[in-house]
């Protein structure tokens, strides 16, 4: 039993942990684009919501 708890534990945190760094890394990308640029930045984060929304209609 527990071996089956923690295959699942590790299971669920690999899912979850690939898509945790991805936002953190858009985040710093973003963050940093605000910090240099205002207008650049505003370009940069309407691109990442196109690109996000491009990825959910696909699935």
């Amino acid at each position: 039993m527990a071996k089956l708890i923690k295959l699942f534990i590790i299971n669920v945190l690999n899912k979850w942990v690939e898509d945790l760094f991805m936002l953190v890394g858009i985040g710093f990308l973003v963050y940093t684009t605000y910090s240099i640029n205002i207008t650049a930045g505003n370009y940069l984060v309407g691109a990442v919501f196109l690109l996000f929304g491009f990825l959910m209609a696909k699935k």
